[in-house]
């Protein structure tokens, strides 16, 4: 079959100049309201827009309250309508809660709906899970600009995962006894991981049992390497955790600690990981556990 160059009458550009249209009219729900700048999801079983309060989760990011004053109420759902606002905006105050404002390290980071007036960095506090709204770019005399709309919704979808890719995971059986090894640092066992390229922000040990710290002589080090494919180099350790020192609750995660030297957390794609996990004099026994990997993408 064989395209043909014509004319599409039908087709049209939407915003002229402009790459994103600024405006999006959606239907309401039943005796629903919005006014001007408020934060707006979208539900996704019926596509219908309304606030959201901050602690119902799992909305698509709508933009921001577009109309003069306040929307149209109409009991029957669907009957009323609502312009939103997509792209940038800026001076709504974010969220004074601890953990839950920005600064320009947040440049990039998605935010979420912590009311229906107030982003906020945190996808969930105090029991409230939230959703995702957009991604903050910036501040402005000390307020948040923002990118919201759809298409800020899916930005700050992609940026949340890039900002928590796995660098790796490890399910760690219980050691099968306290001088039982696994690995060498020359020969570490291999880690999976995707082919990405980014930067480890942490390695966490989750396990399934309580470890009280061992002490210095008998105990077990569980050490990370960073493994060059394309030489088949087992570079210096990025990653370790003792039980000399470091107990373990059930279920709770515990941070490795990470090599000084910030040039090995790098990761190529063609790098992977590896681990050992040695014992000292009479050792100790790790339980069944997670280990896991955080990291970037960048």
């Amino acid at each position: 079959m064989t395209a043909t160059a014509a004319k599409n009458a039908a087709w049209e550009p939407v915003g002229g100049e402009a790459a994103l249209q600024t405006g999006l009219q959606l239907p309401q729900p039943a005796s629903s309201q919005v006014g001007f700048g408020q934060l707006v999801t979208i539900s996704p079983a019926t596509g219908y827009a309304a606030l959201n309060d901050g602690a119902t989760p799992n909305q698509k990011g709508g933009g921001h309250g577009y109309p003069g004053y306040k929307t149209s109420s109409d009991p029957t759902a669907g009957n009323s309508c609502v312009l939103l606002w997509q792209g940038q905006s800026r001076g709504t105050p974010a969220s004074t809660a601890a953990g839950d404002g920005f600064t320009n390290a947040d440049i990039g980071a998605p935010y979420f709906v912590a009311d229906e007036n107030t982003p906020g960095k945190l996808s969930n506090r105090s029991g409230n899970n939230r959703s995702m709204h957009g991604v903050f770019i910036g501040l402005f005399q000390g307020l948040p600009m923002l990118f919201g709309g759809v298409i800020g919704w899916l930005v700050a979808r992609g940026a949340h995962i890039a900002d928590n890719e796995s660098g790796g995971t490890v399910a760690y059986a219980v050691d099968a006894s306290a001088s039982t090894d696994l690995g060498t640092a020359t020969d570490p066992l291999l880690i999976p991981r995707k082919k990405t390229h980014g930067r480890i922000g942490s390695i966490e040990i989750i396990p399934s049992a309580d470890l009280a710290a061992s002490g210095a002589t008998d105990k077990r080090v569980i050490t990370i390497y960073k493994i060059d494919t394309l030489t088949n180099t087992v570079s210096a350790v990025v990653g370790t955790f003792t039980t000399a020192t470091q107990a373990l609750a059930k279920r709770v995660p515990t941070q490795f600690t990470l090599t000084a030297t910030s040039a090995l957390l790098d990761l190529l794609e063609t790098d992977v990981l590896g681990y050992a996990s040695i014992h000292s004099n009479s050792g100790a026994v790790v339980p069944q556990s997670i280990i896991r990997v955080n990291m970037k993408v960048q």
